[in-house]
């Protein structure tokens, strides 16, 4: 299960409750984001395609995928959020991923740093939330313990500006020891939420969770199975 599988749950939780969501994946084709983000609000990996297309329908003024890969320049994409922000009414603006944008590695730290501060006064300006992705430093412990912000690959100054920051940590010594018939480590979360910043508000810490595969969903229990967002 990769990590933008919660990305994308939490943009359709967005979309469903009434805000209005833009995702713009520089990784994968919006088709696909789509696809997965079906699966996700059904809760089954075939979802029938009626229900599909009436969600779809109904989500028409809420949910938009811009379709566009690989590289783009910092300015361009400054002007898409503002445009996706004026003339889109967008709330929420999921942008995956920084490297895509601005090379991570430290001949870059001042390009990082003006983008990430171009993007926090447009998010300032317009009142929109943007929720960009950005990866890791490779862990020197091989991930066996949540990161916090200051491993995030590139300049240091990406981790002072941003409001928020939650670092996402996926069990990969459970995934490991359960793909060789070991469960004794059933009870312990698949993924981690490392609430780590949150200018805002008084909470940070960690917040554990289950993955229901069949579903891509985080679920609260080891046992438990994700439900319809939806009901048509």
């Amino acid at each position: 299960f990769p990590s933008h599988d919660i990305r994308s749950e939490v943009m359709a939780h967005l979309a469903i409750a009434g805000r209005r969501v833009v995702v713009f994946s520089l990784e994968m084709p919006a088709y696909k984001v789509a696809a997965k983000m079906a699966v996700q609000v059904f809760a089954s990996r075939q979802p029938s395609r009626s229900k599909v297309e009436k969600w779809s329908e109904s989500m028409a003024e809420n949910l938009c995928f811009l379709d566009l890969t690989g590289d783009i320049e910092p300015a361009d994409c400054i002007r898409l959020v503002r445009y996706c922000a004026h003339e889109l009414g967008t709330q929420h603006m999921l942008i995956d991923n920084l490297t895509k944008i601005v090379s991570a590695d430290n001949e870059h730290t001042e390009q990082q740093r003006r983008f990430v501060a171009q993007l926090h006064r447009t998010a300032i300006d317009t009142g929109m939330h943007v929720h960009l992705v950005a990866h890791t430093r490779k862990p020197a412990d091989d991930e066996k313990s949540p990161p916090n912000r200051y491993e995030v690959a590139g300049s240091r100054t990406l981790v002072d500006q941003p409001d928020n920051i939650v670092m996402v940590w996926r069990n990969r010594d459970k995934e490991r020891k359960q793909s060789q018939g070991d469960l004794g480590l059933a009870d312990k979360p698949d993924i981690v939420l490392n609430v780590d910043k949150q200018r805002h508000a008084d909470f940070t810490g960690h917040v554990g969770f289950f993955m229901d595969r069949g579903a891509y969903r985080l679920v609260p229990d080891y046992a438990d199975r994700a439900a319809p967002m939806v009901t048509l």
